[in-house]
């Protein structure tokens, strides 16, 4: 039975769900925490298993001296990423694999959710494209081996739209019973709490704004009467029910960490960090360091849906390549468009601009192009795909480019690792060999069925290839030389900690809260200069233990050394150090002189 066959269903299943398993599963332990985010949810989602508190995310930190309650509340996320890594944790042990198995678990169910809408809107082979597309992207594959909101988010909205679009009988969606029209408003209402549990507002607005723009252009009346119209297609969502539902989901968790009234390390309120700083602020461009221009996503967009994106401006056209045309395709035709360009438009108006904020749009992009690709490898689109091969071939170019670049536009005294420029060009040249390759088929051999096939076969195995490098040679760099250096001091101050010996993170900038997962203590994390004044309460209290720091070989180098030298009353001991030269970090105890100032 062929793959290729449009009535196959079996073999793709199981070979779509055997790509997952590798793209998702594989090695997915084998890193330590990722950071910032993954390293500040995983952290506090151990806490949660440790202290037995569900309600408050808290990382085992210290805010100052004399210290605060620790851990201290940290508030700037929803519940649910920290439910799910503390649940998975809870029942399997706590380790890297269990605290990512979640985030495994709904991207694979997200890739088959893809797929089955897919089947039942263009046919079962452009349902396989889509999931394989959506699978195979790079950003995907990057969101599912760690455990941070974006994957998590993008299965619920994935969810809600799919909810959606069978109580509206979107394209060949069958007709509902009275009982299956309850059942997916149920659905659609708990995938929206979930959602907003994940991610805040923004999972109640990128869905409304979908549903609303949709239904505006769907609907025929003019004016006043097209409204009325609207609302009369939205009772089927079941409103009132569906309110009352979020209601019972989502609130009481709000209310229950807001009356709390505990405060962060920055001496915020629940309601003035997650809903003022992180909603209204994040928007409106308080967060500096993530600001872009409105441009920007189209790169992010090329880059984190590759190959693929490259063949979204002739895929996402009305005409398919073989002429053939189904009016029941157009509606979720129209639909995806209106998906995909909503988030996609919301996210450049906004300020703030990271490459996982429009991983939503990637399901939708990968049903447009698996349409697409479901007609064109049949024949009559050799032209849009040797142009969308080209346009592959040149974002490559500019991917190594970048990472040529990069040392240049480090920050100062945060330089670029040689370990991460060189897996930067090998996960580049893997790209570019396996985009050359394609397209020279593409634009070579004779063009038939078996050569179209054959070009995109390329890019899926480059893909494959590129999973393995990222797996591999990707995960040992960052063990050995960008993430190992800290964690292993963090883990190592544990044994001294646990006699009571304090523990100063010092100038560790960025922030990396993985140390705080590998650590069974509450450290001080401080920036000030000099140490001193932070140093010496410590030290009064510990008079015979001493303080352990860790830091920078740089902050050891240049400012530690002369500052602790400069105090006539301290001494310093290096215990350890880890990574190499600039690169590195040191771990010392500093204690007083006879014991006493």
């Amino acid at each position: 039975m062929s793959l290729f066959n449009r009535n196959s269903t079996q073999p793709s299943i199981w070979l779509l769900v055997i790509i997952c398993a590798f793209t998702f599963f594989w090695r997915l332990g084998s890193a330590p925490l990722f950071d910032l985010d993954e390293g500040l949810y995983v952290s506090c989602s151990r806490q949660m298993v440790l202290s037995g508190d569900y309600v408050t995310p808290r990382l085992n930190t210290r805010q100052s001296v004399p210290p605060y309650a620790s851990p201290t509340p940290f508030f700037e996320k929803p519940i649910m990423v920290y439910w799910l890594s503390a649940g998975a944790q809870r029942l399997f042990g706590i380790s890297e694999w269990t605290a990512r198995l979640p985030v495994a678990l709904l991207s694979l169910g997200a890739t088959l959710l893809v797929a089955y809408m897919g089947s039942q809107w263009f046919g079962r082979r452009a349902g396989f494209f889509a999931g394989v597309l959506y699978a195979l992207a790079p950003m995907t594959i990057v969101d599912s081996r760690q455990m941070t909101t974006d994957a998590l988010l993008v299965f619920w909205l994935l969810l809600v739209l799919f909810a959606f679009t069978r109580l509206l009988g979107v394209g060949k969606s069958p007709k509902l019973s009275a009982r299956g029209e309850w059942g997916y408003a149920a659905l659609f209402w708990f995938a929206i709490a979930s959602a907003l549990l994940t991610k805040g507002a923004v999972a109640i607005l990128l869905p409304g704004l979908i549903i609303l723009i949709f239904l505006g252009m769907t609907t025929k009346e003019r004016g006043f009467e097209k409204w009325k119209r609207v609302g009369r297609r939205l009772k089927s969502l079941k409103l009132v029910f569906g309110l009352i539902l979020l209601a019972l989901i989502a609130a009481p968790w709000h209310f229950a960490i807001a009356q709390r009234g505990e405060r962060d390390m920055d001496g915020r309120t629940f309601i003035q960090e997650y809903i003022v700083r992180q909603h209204i602020g994040r928007f409106r461009g308080s967060d500096k360091v993530h600001n872009a221009p409105p441009y920007t996503y189209i790169g992010y967009f090329l880059m984190g849906f590759f190959p693929w994106g490259s063949f979204a401006p002739v895929a996402f056209r009305r005409r398919l390549p073989d002429g053939e045309h189904d009016s029941k395709e157009d509606e979720p035709y129209l639909f995806l468009l209106v998906w995909f360009w909503t988030i996609f438009v919301f996210f450049s108006l906004s300020a703030a601009k990271l490459p996982t904020y429009i991983t939503p749009i990637y399901p939708a992009a990968g049903l447009l192009l698996g349409r697409w690709f479901n007609r064109s490898l049949e024949g009559g689109a050799d032209r849009a795909l040797r142009g969308g091969m080209f346009l592959a071939v040149f974002v490559t170019i500019g991917m190594r480019i970048g990472v040529e670049l990069s040392p240049r536009f480090a920050r100062p005294g945060n330089p670029v690792p040689l370990d991460v420029l060189t897996l930067g060009r090998h996960a580049t040249d893997i790209l570019m060999v396996g985009s050359f390759l394609a397209w020279f088929c593409l634009l070579w051999i004779t063009r038939t069925r078996h050569a179209r096939r054959l070009g995109i076969a390329i890019m899926a195995v480059t893909m494959f290839l590129f999973t393995g490098l990222f797996v591999t040679e990707g995960y040992a760099f960052l063990s050995r030389s960008v993430l190992g250096p800290y964690q292993r001091l963090a883990q190592q101050a544990n044994a001294l900690a646990a006699q009571g010996v304090p523990v100063v993170y010092y100038q560790v900038d960025p922030r990396r809260p993985s140390m705080l997962y590998y650590s069974t203590y509450a450290p001080y994390e401080r920036k000030e200069r000099p140490l001193s004044p932070l140093l010496l309460p410590l030290l009064l209290q510990n008079p015979k233990t001493g303080v352990l720091v860790i830091t920078k070989e740089q902050e050891y180098r240049k400012r530690l050394l002369a500052e602790i030298s400069g105090q006539a009353e301290l001494q310093m001991e290096l215990m350890a150090r880890d990574g190499a030269g600039q690169e590195g970090w040191v771990l010392t105890r500093i204690t007083l002189k006879n014991g006493r100032l």
